[in-house]
């Protein structure tokens, strides 16, 4: 399954699953955003398997993340690719 292209990125919380971003995957980079942060980083995808290093900067109010309160973190994500019935 092809990853390049523009995603809507979703976090599970308190609330179940909320959008957090909007990110652009390309070419082995891996950019997002929403309005009260930004992502650089880059990314792999092995089979159905998918890696993304990255570093978030929160601007405005910083808020607490993943439990601590950083302007700016480095965070690593690992996830499988799995296809929706009605993807093509």
């Amino acid at each position: 399954m092809k990853v390049e292209g523009i995603w809507g990125v979703e976090a599970y919380g308190l609330n179940g699953w909320e959008r957090v971003s909007t990110a652009v995957l390309e070419n082995g980079r891996y950019f997002a955003a929403s309005a009260n942060h930004y992502t650089i980083g880059d990314y792999k995808k092995n089979k159905e398997k998918f890696t993304t290093k990255t570093r978030i900067t929160q601007y405005g109010e910083v808020r607490a993340i993943f439990g601590a309160k950083l302007e700016t973190f480095d965070a690593l994500f690992k996830g499988e690719i799995k296809k929706w019935r009605n993807c093509r």
